[in-house]
């Protein structure tokens, strides 16, 4: 939304202007409310510079989608950049940025379903208390005013976990290389050991530990520009299971094992050009993703596996929109894999929507999402002193009513004797409603069908924590 002390500045700029190619050079970027956060983290996110020159039709567009780039950080609830101390003559002014933190530090009580989705524990286990996930979480999201993230969780329940993880974006002067460490302990008294008829089959027992997992991590990123960035890591992990899910399963590691140790090696290149990566209406993103699993320090797996997708953002008016999205997975190796590294649909990240309820796994799989928006409330709301923060006391809401559609494929040459949906084209489609709140978190409620004439609702939520 254009702003009156800009508007006010780009008419005394424009009195003395001819035409369109007319600029003006930024003498300065003051930037205001960062009380934790380094100005030079904030700057970064800018595609301009002091000394630089903004052609004067152009400043609207260029304020507004600038103020994204700082808020798709995920450190501030609000970004806005007006004219100030303007020069009129000489065609000079200075840049202010005003912003609202958001609260970086967050400990507290963990409370999640373990299961994929929360639809799958609402259904198929009758939310069943014995399949919470219950802990302390301490994320800071912004450690040392660096945009650097600490997170510690101790968690108890279904899954009993220990870990921590940090990540320092920033490495160098020139703020392009970062660095990501992380540890894991975690171990189970109920694990999936099967899928059958497209459902996962459980093996429990409360008397000991049947499977356990130690993880290490660490990884570098390379920031060239405010769009793309490169990832490369390197993990190892451990991982045990019980004899008595190998009788259930001898293929859960292959081979009637019941331990797999494998070093794997990531790289993914990503370029993101969307205007708000938490709910974007407009632009793009592209990720290409590079996966080794096993380099031949232990033969437990071998595993080479590439991973595409691109999705775009069209605004066809001011209230509605059209999203588009295509991703392609595929494995190198043509051979039976363990059934706990076989995974294709079904997860959060990966589905079919009006799947929710089912695993489909396979070697390689596809999908297609399509998805048109309408927007039907946009509106901030004064919370006042019944919200003790104060930058968050503006709560800005944003409705939109959704109709999607979506294909998918699943390739599965070995394990598909009692699955169904693998090897099988899937579409599902269905009408909805998101909600974001904070321009950062997202709500989303979903009526969907499948092709096999099944009818759901399903319920998710996105927090940017």
């Amino acid at each position: 939304m254009l702003r009156i002390p800009l508007l006010l500045c780009l008419l005394c700029l424009c009195l003395n202007t001819y035409g369109q190619d007319e600029k003006f050079q930024i003498l300065d970027i003051v930037v205001l409310g960062n009380k934790k956060t380094k100005k030079r983290i904030i700057t970064r996110e800018l595609d301009f510079r002091i000394g630089d020159s903004l052609l004067l039709h152009e400043i609207t567009e260029r304020f507004t989608r600038n103020e994204n780039y700082v808020i798709n950080t995920g450190l501030f609830v609000d970004a806005a950049l007006t004219l100030i101390e303007v020069d009129e003559e000489r065609m000079r002014a200075k840049i202010q940025l005003s912003v609202k933190e958001g609260w970086y530090i967050i400990p507290a009580p963990s409370i999640s379903a373990a299961d994929r989705n929360f639809n799958v524990w609402w259904e198929e286990h009758g939310f069943a208390l014995r399949r919470l996930n219950l802990g302390m979480i301490f994320i800071h999201q912004n450690f040392t005013g660096r945009r650097d993230e600490l997170k510690v969780t101790v968690q108890g329940g279904f899954t009993r976990k220990l870990e921590l993880r940090y990540k320092y974006p920033y490495l160098n002067k020139a703020q392009t290389l970062g660095t990501e460490i992380g540890f894991l302990y975690s171990d189970n008294n109920d694990v999936r050991y099967q899928t059958e008829l497209d459902k996962g089959l459980f093996f429990r027992d409360t008397s000991r530990n049947i499977f356990q997992r130690f993880r290490t991590k660490l990884g570098l990123s390379f920031r060239p520009s405010l769009f793309n960035q490169h990832v490369l890591s390197l993990q190892y992990q451990d991982l045990n299971i019980d004899g008595n899910v190998l009788n259930l399963n001898p293929n859960y590691f292959l081979n009637n094992h019941d331990r797999q140790q494998a070093f794997r090696l990531n790289y993914s290149f990503t370029t993101d050009r969307r205007d708000n990566r938490f709910y974007a209406l407009k632009g793009y993103v592209a990720k290409l993703e590079l996966a080794k699993e096993g380099l031949g320090v232990f033969d437990d797996v071998d595993i080479f596996t590439a991973t595409a997708s691109i999705a775009a953002y069209w605004p066809l008016n001011e209230k509605l929109s059209l999203v588009a999205g295509f991703k392609l997975h595929r494995a190198f190796a043509r051979n039976p894999q363990p059934y706990h590294n076989y995974r294709a649909l079904g997860s959060k990240t990966n589905l079919v929507r009006g799947y929710q309820l089912y695993l489909i796994d396979g070697l390689d799989y596809a999908y297609v999402k399509t998805d048109m928006r309408y927007r039907v409330l946009d509106y901030t709301f004064n919370l006042g002193k019944l919200m003790p923060i104060k930058n968050y006391r503006s709560l800005p809401i944003q409705a939109y009513i959704t109709a999607f559609t979506d294909i998918g494929y699943v390739n599965e040459p070995f394990y598909d004797d009692t699955n169904e949906l693998n090897n099988a084209l899937l579409w599902g489609g269905g009408i909805g409603l998101d909600v974001v709140g904070y321009k950062v978190h997202v709500g989303k409620a979903a009526v969907t069908m499948n092709r096999l004439g099944e009818w759901g609702f399903f319920v998710s939520t996105e927090f940017a924590f």
